[in-house]
């Protein structure tokens, strides 16, 4: 059984989380791709990927990687996060 994590992490780090999802979805979207096609690519279920998109912190660090490739192939973590494209919806308009 999965043991819920959200207990064990400051509201910091559960910012954090969300605005992990947050800028995977702002990503996505900005690539044009549906989030069934960026499943398929990543070989995972689409609720899944709903999940990694909330932030929800049961999801594996290779379960976020796979999704990244299959959205943005060569880019990396480090990269999304640096990225102010992604990181505020605002600056994209």
């Amino acid at each position: 059984m999965k043991r819920d994590e959200t207990p064990l992490l400051s509201p910091a780090r559960l910012m954090e989380a969300r605005e992990l999802g947050e800028k995977l979805a702002r990503l996505r979207k900005a690539r044009r791709l549906r989030q069934a096609d960026a499943t398929a690519r990543a070989g995972m279920a689409r609720s899944t990927a709903a999940l990694i998109e909330k932030g929800d912190l049961s999801r594996t660090q290779a379960q976020i990687l796979r999704y990244l490739e299959a959205i943005a192939p060569g880019l990396t973590l480090l990269g999304l996060l640096q990225e102010s494209i992604y990181t505020d919806s605002r600056s994209s308009k």
